[in-house]
């Protein structure tokens, strides 16, 4: 029996006409006639500063001849303060890391965050799957929004709910048929704004703030360009759009509420003009005992950038129980002699790729990688979405309202402006991830995101049985926990109604995290050039010494020099012999990028890049742990000098049974 009333279906007319206008905003840094894309990740003459409890702020910053900018909202004790110039920033900021006044202090570093829709079809050599033929509307009583169904004749419905016509879904109507809407979560939207207005979102405005203009209004601004300010606002709908009113679409959670965390997306706000890292650390600690989950739409421009106050916020929250889900990315774009193209990338170059995270990929309809979806060790689920960026069906979610969306007569042909139907990327992926799990965490409340892991981990189906491709890892592998993985869709296509299932379990109980970290004392070592035997690095973990459990992520940090980093590739064995790929490597012909692996940190110094994996997922850490660095093609040498290995360990247990692989919810659910 369905929980929500079946609506009289409405259609509105479609917009007549849409006026463009620019604008310049105030945003908190300036830069003039400097390309924002050159500008990514690096310093600035501001500095970000937390104090310690019951410093005078202003004080501090006059004993240092500092002149505040702003207190951020979301963390009463950081603030930004303005030096003279960017060496005079990098000369102080040793200076105050010293001052027992100061908790932590970065460079408030420029930021370019790009939304994560795709652009183009991806690389044009790699094959497409993308629906281009009619249909027939499933013939089901759907009791939901007008829109969640297919109309033959207008729009393919939301068919990555459910849907009876073979292609992928995440069967929300099974968890809704549990009870399972959302009721009482808040899902915050840190993305390019929220429309405020729209009638099929409940946004929180207590909740909701612009840290762009540092004002409580995070609407988008109109006068930007549609594909960029609607973004959040789509994002918005996927995960939350208000179900059972009779209107437009369901979202995943369709009772949940938003919060609209508006940050300076780039082609959201002026141009010329810079973003700082200052603005999305406010957006991640705004409201972390309020908003349990964050989606994070957006991703960084290019490779390798730094791993900054951005992500110890994500870090910091995360221990206290926020879980944020992040898009995997949608490749790169790269000049080539035949023209631009888009060559998905590894996602664990990435600095949202982290344990504390949740990373989704995307699958088309037809089951297949879409074709834009940066893949890797680090990904923890696939969600649906777009198979390329002119493939039909897309996502069908909400717009900014009114004809100022999106969705107008120059870009689309849905017939209600309020909606848009060719929503994508794995922009569209991540926030039905985070409706999902907002209807875990209904059912159940401690859920944070080792939970969520472990709940994705032992409920997610696996698609495309048949993939082998290179980006995969040879497809999927199963490991000696009985876990199987594949590096484009993770654990696999996350299952709402098995999710919440398991979530719902009596008695099931999650060990505490034990972590164990290695560094290896090592000269410089030489990659062997174009040696796939490459040079190997052994660690040994004794469990009758240190505390053990089943393992969850497993990370390896490495500093490698080399003027071709396009080139390498990384891999590791674990004591049971799985031997699993931790970074792919680049196609270095098209790679702009030759520096090494490693990102300089404030004070100059290159620090080691560490890339996480999920395949080794349930087993055991004793024994002997190898690290493999390959050179696969001829020309360039390289050198590693820093290689350590991190363990996480943890398991799902059930009264006086522990399991220690992915067979936990295969056991325990129909």
């Amino acid at each position: 029996m369905s929980i929500f009333p079946r609506p009289v279906r409405s259609f509105s007319t479609l917009a007549c006409a849409v006026a463009f206008s620019t604008s310049l905003m105030s945003v908190p840094a300036q830069a003039d006639n400097k390309d924002p894309f050159n500008m990514d990740g690096q310093e600035s003459p501001e500095l970000l500063v937390y104090l310690a409890e019951k410093t005078d702020a202003e004080q501090w910053a006059a004993n240092y001849g500092l002149k505040m900018r702003r207190q951020l909202v979301g963390k009463a004790d950081a603030y930004v303060f303005v030096t003279p110039s960017v060496e005079e920033a990098r000369k102080l900021l040793s200076i105050i890391r010293q001052d027992r006044a100061v908790t932590q202090a970065f460079n408030n570093r420029y930021v370019v965050a790009l939304t994560q829709e795709p652009e183009s079809c991806g690389n044009p050599w790699e094959e497409s799957h993308c629906w281009d033929h009619p249909y027939d509307p499933p013939e089901l009583p759907l009791p939901y929004d007008p829109y969640f169904d297919a109309n033959l004749k207008l729009h393919a419905g939301q068919w990555h709910l459910y849907n009876e016509m073979g292609w992928t879904q995440i069967n929300a109507l099974g968890a809704w048929q549990q009870g399972a809407t959302g009721t009482g979560v808040v899902i915050g939207v840190v993305d390019s704004g929220v429309d405020m207005a729209h009638p099929d979102l409940l946004v929180n405005t207590a909740l909701s703030y612009d840290f762009t203009h540092d004002d409580n209004d995070p609407s988008p601004n109109t006068e930007m360009a549609r594909q960029v300010y609607s973004h959040g606002t789509e994002v918005a709908g996927l995960a939350a759009a208000r179900g059972g009113n009779g209107i437009g679409v369901i979202g995943v959670a369709p009772f949940a509420g938003v919060a609209g965390l508006r940050v300076p997306l780039h082609g959201s706000y002026g141009p010329g003009e810079l973003a700082t890292l200052d603005t999305f650390v406010d957006a991640i600690y705004f409201g972390e005992q309020e908003i349990p989950i964050k989606n994070h739409s957006y991703g960084p421009a290019a490779p390798y950038q730094p791993r900054d106050a951005r992500v110890s916020a994500l870090q910091e929250t995360a221990a206290q129980g926020v879980i944020h889900v992040v898009a995997a990315g949608n490749g790169q774009k790269i000049n080539t002699e035949v023209g631009e193209i888009r060559v998905r990338r590894d996602a664990s170059a990435r600095p949202y790729s982290i344990p504390e995270a949740i990373t989704v990929a995307a699958v088309g309809p037809e089951g297949y990688h879409a074709d834009y979806s940066n893949y890797g060790a680090s990904v923890v689920v696939t969600a649906p979405s777009k198979a390329c960026a002119g493939c039909k069906p897309g996502l069908l979610t909400t717009d900014v309202s009114g004809a100022d969306g999106v969705n107008n007569p120059f870009f689309d042909l849905f017939p209600d402006p309020d909606y848009v139907d060719t929503f994508g990327g794995t922009s569209g992926s991540a926030p039905i991830v985070a409706g999902v799990l907002a209807l875990a965490k209904q059912i159940r409340p401690e859920l944070n995101s080792r939970w969520a892991k472990h709940l994705l981990a032992n409920s997610s189906q696996m698609v495309d049985p048949e993939d082998h491709s290179s980006e995969s890892d040879g497809g999927w592998q199963e490991n000696a926990a009985g876990c199987r993985f594949n590096q484009n869709y993770g654990f696999g296509l996350v299952n709402a109604d098995r999710l919440v299932a398991l979530a719902g379990l009596k008695d099931l109980e999650l060990t505490p995290l034990l972590t164990w970290d290695q560094a290896l004392r090592i000269k410089p070592t030489v990659i062997p050039d174009a040696d796939r035997t490459g040079v190997r690095f052994a660690f040994n973990f004794d469990s009758h010494k240190d505390p053990a459990d089943a393992l969850e992520e497993v990370g390896v940090s490495l500093r490698i020099e080399h003027a071709r980093r396009g080139e390498v590739e990384i891999w590791l064995i674990s004591p049971n012999g799985s031997k699993r790929r931790m970074m792919h490597r680049y196609d270095s012909d098209h790679d702009p990028f030759t520096t090494g692996i490693g990102i300089a940190d404030d004070e100059g110094q290159i620090q080691p890049w560490t890339f996480w994996s999920h395949a080794f997922w349930g087993e055991d850490p004793h024994g002997q742990w190898t690290v493999v660095v390959q050179d696969t093609e001829h020309g360039a040498l390289g050198t590693v000098d820093v290689v350590q290995l991190h363990l996480r360990m943890g398991r799902l247990k059930m009264r006086n049974f522990q399991f220690g692989s992915c067979e936990f919810g295969p056991q325990l659910l129909p």
